[in-house]
């Protein structure tokens, strides 16, 4: 029980930083042109 419940919050945290990653992307490319 407590291994999956690490996996999940690994596998949210890993969508977040993916999301935040692409956010500062975009950003930087937006910003830049």
């Amino acid at each position: 029980m407590r291994e999956r419940r690490t996996a999940q919050i690994l596998m949210i945290f890993s969508i977040v930083l993916a999301f935040v990653e692409l956010y500062v992307v975009i950003a930087n490319l937006w910003l830049l042109s």
